[in-house]
């Protein structure tokens, strides 16, 4: 009975991060579109694991124990999106 439950519980997670990955990227493409054309095949989503470098720096940054490595704001990345 467990085991079951884990991997329900498996499957409703995936489904979960679909959806927010869903949600970003519509919300990602809404404020771009209202600058100009975009294609939203060139919004990706990757997997990060937690012994990957950028989830360590992510989670020290997170926590105020890492400064980031750059800060970006809109006006920074205008120029590639029109």
């Amino acid at each position: 009975m467990g085991e079951r439950v884990f991997a329900k519980f498996c499957a409703y997670s995936r489904w979960l991060e679909g959806i927010w990955e869903y949600l970003i990227k519509d919300f990602i493409l809404r404020e771009i579109r209202n600058i100009c054309e975009f294609d939203k095949n060139n919004i990706i989503f990757r997997s990060i694991g937690k012994h990957d470098q950028a989830h360590k720096k992510a989670l020290g940054t997170y926590r105020k124990g890492l400064k980031p490595d750059k800060i970006v704001q809109a006006k920074d990345i205008t120029s590639f999106i029109k």
